[in-house]
């Protein structure tokens, strides 16, 4: 299998994907890093928009998007969730759908990320729920930009930087992760 096989493949959950696609995520993105850092330009998104759908704040995750899509020659559209006519409630009268608006996206982008969570849906899985409906209606890669339940990118950037520091193998490895906000 190549990194062909995940072209146009949606990552709301790690779930979603077998091993073998996340190790080759984890290859590409290994080599990209190579490329980069020894000065090879590495245009692989070259002309390609990616729109990243803000409904939560972050700074690390939009500046890791936009520089990475900078580096791969695309461009990264920033939208705060607020500015749109879009609702989350699916009642007539409450805004564009979810349907209408994942639609829209995918005339205009080559990919969705969204970032979804906390006081932004009413309960716990919503966010998820939310992400999979974009997926179903839109004709480009919807990615999970980080929900209440999953942050795929952040989940796989980690593996790789434990590969990195720790080795390839990290079979009987012990290790903490935290975070702190």
């Amino acid at each position: 299998m190549s990194w062909f096989h995940l072209a146009g493949k949606d990552l709301i959950s790690t779930k979603d994907w077998t091993k073998e696609e996340l190790e080759i995520a984890l290859r590409v993105s290994e080599e990209l890093k190579g490329m980069y850092y020894s000065g090879i330009p590495t245009p692989t998104l070259k002309d390609k928009t990616f729109i990243m759908l803000f409904f939560n704040t972050s700074t690390r995750t939009r500046l890791s998007f936009e520089s990475a899509m900078t580096q791969l020659g695309g461009h990264a559209q920033f939208v705060d969730a607020s500015t749109l006519r879009m609702s989350l409630e699916e009642k007539p009268g409450a805004g564009e759908t979810i349907k209408d608006t994942a639609q829209v996206m995918a005339r205009y982008a080559h990919g969705v990320g969204i970032r979804l969570l906390e006081d932004k849906v009413s309960r716990y899985g919503e966010d998820t729920e939310i992400m999979y409906k974009f997926a179903e209606h839109a004709q480009v890669p919807i990615i999970n930009m980080a929900s209440n339940i999953w942050h795929p990118c952040q989940g796989i950037t980690d593996i790789f930087t434990l590969r990195e520091k720790l080795g390839p193998d990290l079979k009987g490895v012990k290790y903490t992760i935290m975070w702190a906000y």
